[in-house]
């Protein structure tokens, strides 16, 4: 019996969710209805009777009554209820409903809608639902992709909120398809996404959301002295390579009132540590490595197809981090693009190198208002904060209010963490201008703080470690379990709020 083997350009077809959206009163037979259970006080001994006809139902997180027409859903007590569990809840049904109805309305009763605001809930739901209709198990002989049948789904909701869901859904029905398509890439094993496969994806990106592209190989790249790089790739037969994308907004305004903003990504396609070789355990989880880099490349496409008024620079430094004969050693000094001598002291501390030639050539060449990297840098971030927030690092208080703001509007969640001189102080070398990794304690601390010397001052610049929330072993929220899209909302959001700044 033959087998057909599934083609890279199968694999890498830009996803499309395919899902018609709708909102106002009952459209549909078939209904998802999510309730909280109400705040009785402690005084009430008897436990409140929620759904008369199913008295024994309590609302619990994710627990689900199934009838004909409608399946109830528990968001948890309503004192509890928080984005993270109905977020939870939404995530876990709708997989089910996904395969089991063509076309459903979903509901939220009075008690959800009273705790939590309608721009956050549709967020969340519209989110949900692109999610749950796109498995990444594509590899699979008989993949879950082949079983869902939803393509309609309708949010009954208040005429006092169908605008401000309306609002949403413009921007979130487009924003689907991006988070999609990170999450596509970031699933793929390392033998079917390297830097070559990165860069095609790259190519058809431009031509599909009408990007500028900029490729620079290796050759390329020794040239013009960006040898962290180099130095990174140096171990694998497949060269490493600095992709540029560039969207400019065609509306019409004064050069002066449009912002530009770059995105810079960490794009190691598999790091095996190199000489500094990883513990094997769980080392197949390093081709979510490039998740950095994913985020980048696919924020600047979803920017580009909302056609915001503002300029951005995508930048991502491709490479494998393999052992070979030819890889960087430990002790290895080599002269980044900044002129800066970095003495590499542990093979495994590789993104810092890539990341630091990549964003100062993007501050030197394009003079950012802002610059935001996202990178999987560091153990230690993810240590310090489980998978439940990326690490955020930069001295610019408006920037770091700013990010705060969208992170709260996007709900990918940030936590602010420190950086400065006294961790720098750890990565003197004797021999270069720095080397490559600090102490042990305040790793995530240390590696911003590397990543500062290849940034002007001047520059508002922030660092996202991603390391703990871009692929994740159990889901939270509406993030599903591995690949979760990380980066793609919140850097959206930014760009609509630049894009809507007067000055």
């Amino acid at each position: 019996m033959s087998v057909k083997i599934k083609s890279m350009e199968s694999l890498l077809k830009y996803p499309s969710h395919g899902i018609k959206f709708s909102t106002g009163k009952k459209k549909f037979d078939n209904t998802v209805k999510f309730v909280a259970a109400k705040n009785f006080g402690e005084k009430k001994k008897e436990k409140p009777v929620i759904l008369k006809e199913y008295p024994y139902f309590e609302a619990s997180p994710g627990e689900i009554i199934k009838t004909e027409k409608i399946w109830y859903v528990g968001a948890g007590a309503t004192e509890e209820l928080t984005l993270d569990t109905l977020g939870l809840s939404l995530s876990g049904v709708l997989k089910d409903a996904a395969k089991s109805f063509s076309a459903v309305n979903i509901e939220f009763d009075a008690e959800i809608e009273n705790k939590i605001s309608s721009d956050k809930i549709s967020r969340l739901a519209i989110t949900a639902v692109g999610v749950a209709v796109y498995p990444v198990d594509f590899l699979k002989s008989k993949p879950e992709s082949g079983k869902i049948i939803l393509t309609s789904v309708h949010f009954m909701v208040s005429s006092e909120s169908i605008q401000a869901w309306e609002d949403i859904l413009k921007v979130y029905s487009r924003l689907l398809n991006h988070i999609n398509a990170m999450r596509q890439v970031q699933s793929l094993p390392a033998n079917y996404i390297t830097p070559d496969t990165m860069e095609k994806r790259a190519r058809n990106m431009a031509a599909k959301f009408g990007l500028k592209i900029s490729v620079y190989n290796k050759a390329q790249l020794e040239k013009m002295s960006a040898n962290g790089i180099v130095s990174v790739g140096k171990g694998s037969v497949i060269p490493p390579r600095m992709i540029i994308l560039e969207y400019k907004p065609a509306v019409k305004s004064s050069a002066k009132s449009i912002k530009t903003l770059a995105l810079v990504g960490k794009g190691i396609t598999f790091d095996s540590g190199g000489i500094s070789i990883k513990p094997s355990a769980d080392m197949h989880e390093m081709k979510y490595d490039m998740s950095g880099a994913a985020a980048s490349i696919h924020a600047i496409a979803a920017i580009a197809e909302l056609k915001l008024n503002v300029r951005v620079i995508s930048a991502i430094g491709l490479a494998e981090n393999m052992p070979d004969g030819a890889a960087v050693k430990p002790g290895d000094v080599y002269t980044a693009y900044n002129g800066k001598t970095i003495e590499v002291q542990n093979t495994d501390a590789e993104g810092r190198l890539i990341l630091g030639d990549v964003l100062s050539y993007v501050d030197e060449n394009y003079k950012p208002d802002f610059m935001i990297d996202l990178a999987t840098l560091t153990g230690a971030c993810a240590v310090a904060l489980g998978s439940y927030y990326a690490g955020m690092f930069t001295d610019h208080a408006d920037l770091k209010n700013l990010l705060q703001e969208t992170s709260e509007k996007s709900l990918e969640p940030l936590w602010h963490l420190p950086m400065g001189p006294l961790y720098l102080a750890q990565m003197k070398s004797d021999i270069a201008d720095y080397n490559n990794i600090g102490e042990r304690w305040g790793g995530a601390s240390s590696a911003a703080s590397f990543l500062s010397v290849f940034v002007d001052k001047k520059t508002k610049w922030a660092h996202l470690d991603i390391a703990g929330i871009a692929d994740i072993k159990k889901g939270f929220n509406v993030y599903p379990a591995v690949a979760t899209g990380f980066g793609v909302r919140l850097l959206t959001e930014l760009a609509m709020e630049l894009a809507n700044r007067k000055s």
